[in-house]
């Protein structure tokens, strides 16, 4: 059996390409063939994973997570394996599964990312594989159409076999409308079902979660650059999905595993700090062999580069001044954390976006059109790519003192919406002139939509040509806008919102990204980042992360960096610095009015960049710090505190050891029990 791993080169012919096999991992006595055309494109990692998820799936009959970082190919690698199987049936090999036979390959993916899968096959799939698989089928096209219609579409796939695309939102609502009986008996008995960006089943009681657990074939996958976002629980739902039991029941979980691990902080004693190590070390022994987890070292060793700057810019009095009275107003109306980190969020970026927060009516935004009923959302949406609508949150949870402008003190000041009012959106402006001065494309990202607004109108105003991406854009012209801006020498910025630019996007046409604000959840910053630094990317990607320094944006930051250390140990098995819990509880303290300058003449001497040099010359005045590489790449560095310095004596693994592979035993019985019906 060949075991060979070899990186091929696209130009390689057929004769040229040595033959690798894809269940090098299993027990069987004959080799199966991974199709030459795909070795002439296919990377180590990927020949890895796809020999992975065939051990997993086809040679044991379970399920596996492929928690590949973003940009790494986790689609073609799903696109070989589904091909070799397709493949194998057609050539009548017996030891494929019987209950694989009907080849009934159901993928679960977010909506913005149908069009894509689509369109990988498309570019993958040689012409005699093709013909192997009798039809791709994209649910997106039931869009508007009648009940009975989209029944015989999907009984369609169910009978004649073949790959059935369908978003989350789509497969919930079919699973709960008045033809589910019908849907039950097609949707729920996959031969092998996949599920695109899986951490979107991240809640036990949630609608899509409980359908997708309906799903009666042992035979799962879970696709994720990100298996770990917000919390354990999250993380969880993936793995109960893979492996029914395996972890316990949620109530289980959040006591073994959840409430010592997550409330680890760097002032914990000693002896929570060890019992969270030994409660992550049997959490890692247990899903180590369903996940394989490749992170963002192979695209550094393969692309040009990546440098992240995070760079703290000082509030302008104006907008210290209403932070003040904002923070007056929010203990006094008690109002809700989320609410006011929104508008804390808004403020820290332009007075004039906090007022226009604050004072238009939702009803008459006109930016977001959601769903009235289940049936538009069957096709039309996906919920969780839409942008918030800070409007309505405002006008739906906000007391009215809070909505009132004139209680900011600036109701009469016409200068509120001069730009030079905030030293972030003079930054962007530098940073956006800078760029198109060295013909380098630049991708503008922000959280909030009314921030993209206020951006877009003075980058409009001083003459630059603007893309854009946000929950409104219809999915149709998604791709054209990506296509427009990758290749013509004319594009200069692309405006993305978070949500809606997080997944589904290519944009390596860009080299420069700067991040506006951040996020509760650190991965949707990542996923941005993504968008630009994968595979395809040509130049040194350099990513300007803007913070108001002193402000809640610290503290997101700083909640974000906590999160990520969890991530790192729970998936990576990294060393993590560990974030005081004091230090994330002070969402509530005044900033500081006129911080001293803190970059060091060494950091300075490090940078480089041109272009963000010659913008801090020109604000020096307004920038407090910068970091290079940022808060999350800084985790991995000086370990003291950490759980990774707490010593576990060889008893002690022994014991953790024997209870894991118990457990294990004891669980894949479970598993082939409550499946063995359906195989």
């Amino acid at each position: 059996m060949n075991n060979t791993n070899v990186i091929h080169n696209q130009g390689a012919t057929d004769k040229e390409v040595p033959k690798v096999a894809i269940n090098a991992l299993t027990n069987d006595s004959q080799p199966i063939y991974i199709h030459p055309h795909f070795l002439k494109f296919l990377k180590n990692h990927q020949i890895n994973g796809i020999r992975f998820m065939w051990k997993q799936v086809i040679g044991e009959a379970n399920g596996c997570v492929l928690a590949h970082c973003m940009g790494l190919g986790k689609t073609i690698q799903v696109i070989v394996l589904v091909a070799t199987i397709f493949q194998e049936i057609e050539k009548g090999n017996i030891s494929i599964p019987g209950d694989i036979l009907g080849n009934k390959v159901l993928i679960i993916a977010p909506l913005i990312t149908l069009a894509n899968w689509l369109n990988e096959f498309d570019k993958w799939l040689p012409p005699d594989i093709i013909s192997n698989i009798s039809h791709i089928f994209n649910s997106a096209e039931l869009a508007g159409v009648q009940e009975d219609r989209r029944v015989q579409y999907i009984r369609k796939w169910y009978n004649d076999g073949g790959i059935m695309l369908m978003s989350y939102d789509q497969f919930r609502s079919l699973l709960t409308s008045v033809r589910q009986a019908d849907y039950e008996d097609m949707l729920l008995k996959p031969s092998l079902v996949i599920l695109d960006e899986a951490h979107r089943i991240k809640t036990p009681t949630a609608s899509v979660t409980r359908c997708v657990n309906m799903i009666q074939t042992p035979r799962r996958i879970c696709l994720t650059g990100y298996p770990l976002q917000n919390n354990l629980a999250e993380y969880y739902c993936m793995i109960e999905f893979i492996y029914p039991g395996l972890l316990g029941d949620d109530q289980h979980f959040k006591k073994e595993f959840k409430k010592p691990i997550e409330s680890i902080y760097a002032d914990s004693s000693m002896y929570e700090k060890h019992q969270a190590r030994l409660k992550l070390l049997h959490l890692q022994l247990l899903t180590g062999d369903i996940i394989q987890r490749k992170d963002a070292s192979i695209l550094n060793q393969e692309l040009p580069g990546k440098t992240e700057y995070l760079i703290s810019c000082q509030l302008t009095p104006m907008q210290y001044n209403i932070y003040l009275k904002l923070l007056e107003l929010c203990r006094s109306c008690h109002t809700p954390i989320l609410l006011s980190i929104m508008l804390f969020r808004c403020l820290c970026n332009h007075p004039s976006i906090f007022k226009e927060a604050l004072i238009r009516n939702a009803k008459n935004s006109g930016l977001y059109n959601h769903p009235s009923n289940g049936t538009a959302s069957l096709t039309d949406t996906d919920a969780e790519v839409n942008d918030q609508d800070e409007y309505a949150t405002v006008n739906k949870f906000a007391k009215k003192e809070m909505r009132d402008w004139k209680n900011y003190g600036y109701a009469d000041d016409t200068d509120v919406d001069n730009w030079n009012q905030s030293h972030k959106m003079r930054m962007i402006l530098s940073l956006s002139r800078l760029c198109k001065d060295k013909k380098e494309k630049l991708v503008i990202v922000s959280h909030s939509i009314v921030s993209l607004n206020f951006i877009q109108t003075i980058l409009s105003v001083n003459g630059f040509v603007i893309d854009r991406i946000d929950g409104s854009t219809p999915q149709g012209e998604r791709q054209p806008i990506i296509d427009r801006f990758n290749d013509l020498e004319s594009s200069e910025i692309m405006l993305l919102s978070a949500k809606a630019g997080g997944i589904g996007v290519n944009i390596t046409g860009a080299s420069r990204m700067i991040l506006v604000d951040s996020d509760w959840n650190p991965s949707h910053d990542e996923q941005s980042i993504g968008r630009i630094y994968r595979f395809g990317q040509t130049k040194r990607v350099f990513i300007y992360r803007l913070l108001a320094y002193s402000t809640v944006e610290s503290i997101i930051l700083k909640q974000g960096a906590h999160k990520q250390g969890i991530s790192n140990r729970v998936i990576d098995n990294k060393l993590s610095k560990l974030v005081m819990e004091k230090e994330l509880r002070h969402y509530y303290r005044p900033p500081e009015e006129d911080p001293a300058r803190r970059i060091k003449r060494k950091t300075l001497k490090k940078i480089n960049d041109p272009v963000l040099k010659e913008a801090l010359q020109a604000h020096a005045s307004s920038v407090v710090e910068v970091e290079i590489n940022g808060p999350m790449s800084n985790l991995g560095c000086n370990s003291r505190g950490t759980l990774d310095r707490v010593e576990l004596t060889p008893a002690t693994l022994r014991d953790i050891q024997h209870a894991t592979i118990e457990k294990l035993r004891n669980a894949r019985f479970q598993h082939r029990r409550a499946f063995i019906s359906h195989m």
